[in-house]
């Protein structure tokens, strides 16, 4: 008797924590869902933050599948969040939330439907947040470069643009036209500001062929940019 007991408030502590559960169930509706299955993951970045629970054929002729993100991660789940089905290194699909830092979003709700996106829209989201990251990145190096500046020698001044200027060269190289503009806005004005700092000190010390392969950089560059 003591273990039937001892079942029944087992189930229904089980059924309580269930039922209190706050993760997010919602659908996705997709045109075609690619070999994705029922257990597939939900990835956001590196983190796993959910599952799919179900995949249905309608009667319209798309899939409605069901989706759970556990609680921790339910803030990756916005209406402008982007659900694009991928394929792991491994071989199996997921769906890949990719966020989309435009304008505001409020957060989706509960059995709410939202449109998953295409291949060709999730990837070039993708890429344009990596372009972001790279532009990020770059202006905070550069801006602690400035604050740093003043305690660097001659020649530390002028090694730290030309390798700051190798970095801009190759990365301009794999860039659209968009991020391009973006790293000519953003971070070459404080870069063209400590050339002319630069360039000052090595006129008051006639050493101004020091900047001969600093202002070839800025031409490529230029060029580049305009291309």
């Amino acid at each position: 008797m003591a273990f039937i007991y001892q079942s029944i408030i087992l189930s229904i502590v089980i059924l309580l924590t269930a039922c209190g559960s706050d993760d997010l169930s919602f659908h996705i509706q997709y045109d075609d869902v690619g070999g994705l299955k029922s257990g597939a993951l939900l990835r956001h970045g590196q983190d796993t933050v959910g599952r799919v629970d179900d995949i249905k054929y309608t009667e319209a002729g798309n899939f409605d599948v069901t989706v759970t993100i556990d609680e921790p991660y339910i803030a990756a789940a916005k209406s402008n969040t982007l659900f694009m089905i991928s394929t792991s290194d491994a071989g199996s699909k997921f769906i890949n939330l990719i966020d989309v830092n435009t304008g505001a979003a409020q957060l989706i709700k509960e059995d709410q439907l939202i449109v998953g996106a295409d291949s060709y829209s999730g990837t070039s989201q993708q890429w344009q947040n990596q372009i972001n990251q790279v532009i990020n990145t770059f202006s905070e190096s550069v801006s602690k470069a400035w604050s740093d500046w003043e305690r660097q020698t001659l020649d530390e001044q002028v090694a730290y643009i030309e390798r700051e200027l190798d970095k801009v060269i190759a990365q301009l190289k794999n860039l659209s036209e968009s991020a391009r503009q973006s790293i000519e806005m953003e971070v070459m004005p404080q870069l063209r500001q400590q050339i002319e700092l630069l360039k000052k000190r090595l006129e008051a010390l006639e050493s101004e062929d020091k900047l001969g392969p600093i202002e070839k950089k800025l031409e490529t560059i230029d060029e580049m940019v305009e291309a």
